[in-house]
């Protein structure tokens, strides 16, 4: 029996040797891939958090051997150590959010939300251990009212982020932890801002270009699209031309596209441009975001499917361009269907909305070869789980 299994991620890192590490982000399973030859193995899920929740970590960080999930829907950072092959949890004290992770020096990330809210906190990954941080906007409260804030950067002791289409950003500073609110030179509204540690990139609302400040004051601005300026003022998610920046290991900028333009990367102020083949990228949700995270490795970039069907693999040595499927047969992994039945919720698959078709497929078929003779009526048990789940509203 083949049935395929679409291992789309945000959460995804390489380890010290180049090969990847992704979590799902349609099931609480974590991946092992060698990315040399495609080869992927089912490692392990996470027993604290649900099996069917979608958006569980939305980053993945590496460090010596250990892996840091940053959750969204998960309640707690789960820390998997790659060589003993065990999970631990550090236990957040607020109900679970959607967070920017910021890597900070001395071997810390700050976590600060994306969403309206007064709660941070600071992981120490050697510690593995946080300290909660209670973030005071006092009168600036009014200016992310029902915002929401985006950024990864990191510069000269602080921390920013963008206030969501306007020209406003929070500095934090990460010894005081205290924040201030600013405005840009130019009044360009912003979407998202990561920095290189001596200056800030700030990408405009429109994806079409972003800004290089250098702290406040306004240096110039790259330009991504063809169109260089937008004459409408429509700035919705679905319209970006780019989502974000990331910064690679060597100074180089990494715009990532929003849909299948080309990759656009900024080295010693040289502009590169790799186009993508759109048969060869796929969708499955939609045209927004095929690709999303980006990792660095040995002049080697890695892109990992969002809403795509493939990895995206760039030699910047060479320009070559390596697409390789995202696609796997669920069926081989006969040790997530046994982690999956041994769960006490494992027949909460019936709500299409947490889980695809080919997991639930698969679990019936795992439940019939692997439960007695005389239990083997499995439809007649869906069926009436089923009804019974409709007289009772769920």
């Amino acid at each position: 029996m083949n049935m395929k299994f679409l291992l789309s991620t945000q959460c995804a890192c390489l380890d010290e040797e180049g090969n990847a590490w992704i979590f799902s982000n349609e099931i609480n399973a974590l991946f092992y891939r060698k990315l040399e030859s495609g080869e992927t193995e089912y490692i392990t899920s996470f027993d604290r958090e649900e099996f069917w929740r979608r958006d569980l970590y939305t980053d993945a960080v590496w460090f010596r051997g250990k892996i840091f999930f940053i959750p969204c829907a998960a309640k707690n950072i789960a820390i998997y150590d790659t060589l003993q092959k065990t999970t631990e949890y550090i236990t957040l004290d607020t109900s679970s959010d959607n967070y920017n992770m910021v890597r900070l020096p001395e071997n810390r990330i700050l976590l600060y939300p994306v969403r309206e809210s007064p709660n941070a906190y600071i992981v120490y990954l050697e510690e593995g251990c946080c300290e909660y941080i209670f973030i005071d906007y006092g009168k600036e409260k009014t200016e992310i009212k029902g915002k929401l804030v985006r950024g990864k950067a990191y510069c000269k002791g602080k921390a920013y982020f963008i206030i969501d289409k306007t020209n406003q950003y929070i500095m934090f500073d990460i010894n005081t932890k205290t924040i201030q609110i600013c405005r840009t030179e130019k009044k360009v509204p912003l979407f998202y801002v990561a920095s290189d540690g001596e200056f800030l990139y700030m990408m405009h609302a429109d994806g079409c270009a972003y800004d290089i400040y250098n702290e406040n004051h306004y240096v110039r601005t790259c330009y991504l699209s063809n169109q260089l300026e937008k004459i409408n003022s429509n700035f919705e998610f679905e319209n970006m031309e780019y989502v974000i920046n990331t910064i690679l290991e060597d100074g180089s900028i990494v715009s990532v596209p929003m849909r299948k333009q080309p990759i656009v990367i900024m080295k010693n102020e040289t502009v590169i441009r790799f186009e993508l083949e759109d048969k060869k990228i796929g969708n499955y949700i939609d045209d927004l975001q095929p690709l999303y995270v980006c990792n660095y490795f040995k002049n080697k970039i890695v892109f990992f499917p969002y809403h795509g069907n493939v990895l995206v693999i760039i030699n910047l040595e060479t320009a070559e361009i390596v697409y390789q499927s995202a696609v796997i047969d669920i069926m081989k992994y006969d040790r997530l269907f046994k982690n999956i039945w041994n769960r006490k919720e494992k027949w909460a698959v019936l709500d299409e909305m947490k889980v695809s078709l080919e997991v639930f497929l698969g679990l019936v078929y795992y439940c019939k070869l692997n439960v007695r003779a005389e239990c083997r009526e499995i439809g007649t048990k869906i069926y009436k789980y089923m009804v019974q789940s409709n007289l009772k509203g769920e």
